[in-house]
């Protein structure tokens, strides 16, 4: 299995999981090479820590939501073209009822008007 076969399976397993916690830790160990699948493995962190911010808990969802960003733009300085890491980053300002989000799905839609690969 590829490493990329290797992320995309932890990611979808902690995805659907009870336990996201132990599936984050999964998906960490998983040792990137490339920087493709350097890049990929930060967008789903991102997009896991970003699921895992409750609005419940405001301190919780705070530092969620900013282990996220920097996931994200761990993503972008590999690749400033990752448009799944400017919607990740548009999706937590939306969850914020920021309008800046605005700014995140324009880049996105700019650099790939179809969408995430």
């Amino acid at each position: 299995m590829t490493i990329s076969e290797q992320l995309n399976k932890t990611f979808l397993e902690t995805a659907w999981s009870l336990n996201p916690r132990e599936g984050l830790n999964k998906l960490k160990t998983i040792r990137a090479t490339t920087r493709k699948d350097k890049e990929q493995k930060w967008c789903h962190l991102g997009f896991m820590y970003d699921h895992l911010a409750s609005p419940e808990n405001p301190k919780h969802r705070k530092k969620m939501e900013s282990v996220a960003r920097h996931a994200y733009h761990q993503a972008l300085k590999l690749n400033p073209s990752c448009t799944t890491a400017m919607i990740g980053l548009g999706r937590i300002l939306v969850n914020r009822k920021n309008p800046k989000a605005l700014i995140w799905y324009q880049k996105a839609y700019r650099v790939n008007p179809k969408g995430p690969k």
